[in-house]
């Protein structure tokens, strides 16, 4: 996967952490990831349909999942209820869609999923293309963004 594809999902992350906690987080080096590959305990899946298509893997702790919300909504959160998995989700969702914005000034046709959640650890992800890994350190913990996208043939052919 070439970087034009991962590049915006790291400026995409620095903004979106950057607006929730006022604190910069570091990604770690690219690693690529084969499918299948096992999820943290919680996983949000943002899907990307258009000229290029795939999902996007927002994997994390169910305790970073807690600081994220709580920074969030200004109060700590000791419970890994609906509201806490919402406010992930609308993270994912913000990442995802600024990456996409970013994606579409290079002139890709794209559009998002609404998100999903796959909670458990060890649950087994096919994608259809392989992932690259984005690691990412805040000081809510840490994240693992998946980014597995590819040209989509239908599109291409038409």
């Amino acid at each position: 996967m070439n970087a034009e594809l991962i590049d915006p999902f790291i400026s995409a992350i620095y903004k979106v952490i950057h607006s929730i906690s006022s604190m910069a987080p570091t990604c770690g080096e690219l690693v690529p990831r084969n499918s299948p590959f096992t999820t943290q305990q919680i996983t949000i899946i943002a899907g990307v349909t258009g000229e290029i298509e795939g999902v996007i893997l927002y994997g994390m702790s169910g305790s970073t999942v807690m600081k994220i919300a709580g920074t969030m909504i200004g109060s700590e959160v000791d419970e890994l209820d609906e509201m806490a998995i919402s406010a992930v989700s609308e993270i994912a969702n913000m990442v995802t869609g600024n990456a996409i914005t970013i994606l579409s000034q290079k002139g890709y046709n794209l559009d998002i999923t609404p998100p999903s959640t796959v909670m458990g650890v060890d649950v087994q992800i096919s994608t259809r293309a392989p992932a690259m890994t984005i690691p990412v350190k805040t000081n809510m913990g840490d994240i693992e963004i998946n980014v597995s996208l590819a040209q989509n043939i239908m599109r291409k052919a038409a």
